[in-house]
């Protein structure tokens, strides 16, 4: 098999497992990504997307494992890092101001990533600082209005600020 031929049939694999993932076929996504890695451990679409599979799964430290193998193999891509974003909130004993680094890197290369920008309202509202976190969300809404994550954490702003005029 030549090299052209054996990249898109990688290239189909990935499709195949992405979605199954989608459909929520979790289980059968991930193998297909381990068969992808076996061949080509340098696949940082593999790896990311394997890492998320974890998560979905309830396994954050695995997921946080193989997310930082792709951000090391592509460490330019935003939506990796806001992968890793999610999978670190997912761990009691990630701090949200690591959070909010990540979720920053990731919008340094992604500048319009939801996930990005919704977990560093998150993490923002975590650290205190409610009046940026709000003024994220607001600002998410008007540009991804079917992102249904910033109306619940923005519905959960006003909510502990008791808010019921909104």
């Amino acid at each position: 098999m030549n090299v052209k031929s054996a990249a898109a049939g990688t290239l189909d694999t990935l499709r195949k497992a992405l979605a199954l993932q989608q459909a929520g076929e979790i289980e059968k996504a991930q193998r297909l990504y381990k068969t992808v890695l076996k061949k080509n451990p340098a696949s940082a679409d593999a790896n990311n997307l394997l890492g998320v599979t974890y998560r979905q799964l309830g396994f954050p430290k695995r997921a946080v494992e193989f997310i930082r193998k792709a951000i090391a193999l592509a460490p330019d891509r935003g939506p990796y890092y806001a992968n890793l974003a999610r999978a670190l909130s997912d761990l009691p004993e990630t701090t949200p101001d690591e959070i909010l680094a990540v979720a920053d890197k990731a919008l340094s290369f992604s500048p319009s990533l939801p996930e990005a920008r919704n977990l560093r309202a998150i993490s923002l509202t975590k650290l205190g600082r409610e009046g940026e976190a709000e003024a994220e969300l607001l600002q998410l809404i008007q540009d991804q209005p079917t992102y249904a994550d910033a109306y619940r954490n923005y519905g959960v702003i006003l909510r502990d600020r008791k808010d019921h005029s909104k």
